[in-house]
């Protein structure tokens, strides 16, 4: 289930200087919103204090830009990679000083290991993760922060082969989760950081057959993981992962109503915050629920 590639070619680590300067139901609440203005006091918000870094004007336009999210570690910034050059994909892990963000560095992933289009990072301990997902691919990859050269790849596909079109990735405690995300198979997969090699899945099809297309994944960090999927919201348990007794669905379509999307069901991503979570509707509706009365017993 592992390999590793260690010293990639010579091209694929570069390092620059840039010198350029409804009607709401129990316990949940829905707002639909066109546009909202804050009114913000300039003594005591430092709004003008904005540093942008233009990548578009680095030497990396000619590589294709296209990232999908971004996280901190060890005093760099770095940029999940999600770029297509002609329709094609490419693998290029940017890292930005946070100290002097003019100045970074560039790792091609796709040079290292074959595999292109990443849709989830995070950081822990010395190394990063990140999902590759672009072309169905099925694969987590590592990435030593003390050198930012070393790369390691488990191919899920290797557990099972429906690991496929992984998501957004998140943590808690030593483990790392994240969602497939095809029509036929909805599954959360479960990796140890600590071995990096021990898989774990929890079929999320057996608890509603009709679940399909994961949008968007999060956690409360505590006791539960999130998954969207059309209009509905599942919940399963962390505390004894993979346990199917652990889910429970709640469909957003039947509580919010139909009359008010109308065909329209697209939440595409959602978070946690104290006791309540919130997924974001593409037209502009946020929907509140509590993370455990909304779900029922």
């Amino acid at each position: 289930h592992f390999r590793s590639s260690h010293m990639p070619p010579l091209d694929a680590r570069q390092v620059h200087t840039e010198s350029r300067r409804p009607k709401p139901a129990p316990a949940m609440y829905v707002l639909r919103a066109v546009a909202v203005f804050l009114a913000l006091s300039p003594s005591s918000h430092a709004w003008s204090n904005v540093d942008v870094l233009d990548l578009a004007g680095t030497p990396l336009k000619t590589a294709g830009l296209g990232f999908a999210g971004g996280f901190a570690a060890g005093g760099f910034v770095y940029l999940t990679p999600y770029q297509r050059v002609k329709g094609v994909l490419v693998g290029k892990l940017m890292r930005f000083n946070q100290t002097n963000w003019t100045q970074y560095e560039v790792l091609d992933l796709k040079a290292a290991t074959g595999l292109a289009g990443f849709s989830g990072g995070l950081a822990y301990g010395d190394y990063a993760y990140f999902t590759a997902t672009g072309e169905y691919q099925g694969a987590f990859v590592r990435v030593n922060l003390k050198d930012f050269n070393s790369v390691d790849v488990l191919d899920l596909k290797q557990t099972d082969p429906n690991l496929l079109n992984l998501g957004v990735v998140w943590r808690v405690g030593e483990h790392a989760y994240t969602v497939t995300g095809t029509p036929e198979v909805v599954r959360v997969v479960r990796i140890n950081l600590g071995s990096f090699g021990e898989v774990q899945q929890l079929n999320l099809k057996d608890v509603d057959p009709a679940l399909a297309y994961t949008k968007g994944t999060f956690t409360d960090s505590k006791r539960y993981g999130f998954s969207i999927h059309q209009g509905k919201v599942v919940r399963f348990g962390l505390a004894g992962f993979p346990d199917p007794s652990s889910v429970s669905v709640l469909d957003l379509r039947a509580i919010i109503g139909l009359d008010f999307l109308g065909r329209y069901t697209n939440f595409e991503a959602g978070f946690a915050h104290g006791a309540h979570g919130y997924v974001i509707h593409l037209l502009g509706v946020l929907v509140r629920f509590d993370l455990e009365v909304s779900f029922g017993p």
